[in-house]
């Protein structure tokens, strides 16, 4: 059912459910990007699947591609 989902809606159709079981979310995590590193909260993902973290200085970055790591627990 859920492919099937993804199929119709697109990410769109999964995020809630995604959310509701996403680790890491309203914890720190950093972004190794091509030609950057970025720490903030792991604050959201968009309806198209990116990562939306918020940032020390309060404002809000999307990330689209990179490798994400999770604050150790």
């Amino acid at each position: 059912p859920l492919y099937e989902a993804w199929l119709s809606g697109g990410f769109a159709a999964l995020r809630q459910d995604w959310l509701a079981h996403a680790s890491g979310l309203d914890d720190t995590v950093l972004a190794r990007l091509e030609r950057e590193e970025v720490r903030g909260r792991f604050d959201d993902i968009d309806p198209d699947g990116t990562l939306v973290m918020e940032l020390a200085d309060g404002s809000r970055r999307r990330i689209a591609a990179g490798d994400i790591f999770m604050a150790s627990r």
